[in-house]
């Protein structure tokens, strides 16, 4: 697994794979929310990740920096590595330990933060949807802590 950041001309292929994605897993969301064309804007203001596996996209992180915000972690197939990858490699970039909002109905994905130390800081609402922030631990070395 090869993880880094993506060029100008993977962005399009990133938001595909979102669209396949999250349109197959999230059924509480507004459908018009879980396109290519909803998501591929934000990569605008954010850093993309892509994780490679054979040369081939297998999953992305988009980054937010202001925010130290991790906006989206999409994988093709959940159980090959690539978001843990992802996840890994985000000590070389990020400037402390960065956060992310998970959908209390992403029960997989929550599992999967925490499974890797990530540990709640915060509960909100949006439209109804109940999500919670999470933040990621870093080692005394000052990297993020990954337990699998």
């Amino acid at each position: 697994m090869y993880v880094r950041r993506a060029w100008d001309d993977e962005l399009d292929a990133c938001a595909a794979l979102y669209e396949r994605v999250a349109g197959s897993l999230f059924d509480w969301a507004p459908q018009e929310d879980l396109t290519a064309v909803a998501i591929r804007p934000s990569f605008d203001l954010e850093e993309v990740y892509i994780a490679l596996q054979d040369g081939a996209l297998t999953g992305f992180l988009s980054f937010y920096r202001p925010g130290n915000f991790v906006h989206s972690l999409f994988v093709e197939r959940r159980g090959c590595g690539a978001g843990t990858a992802l996840l890994a490699h985000m000590s070389d970039v990020t400037e402390g330990p960065p956060t992310l909002k998970c959908s209390e109905l992403n029960l997989e994905a929550m599992a999967f933060y925490l499974n890797r130390g990530w540990t709640e800081i915060e509960r909100g609402d949006t439209d109804g949807l109940a999500w919670r922030r999470l933040r990621a631990r870093l080692t005394p070395a000052g990297e993020l802590r990954n337990r699998n």
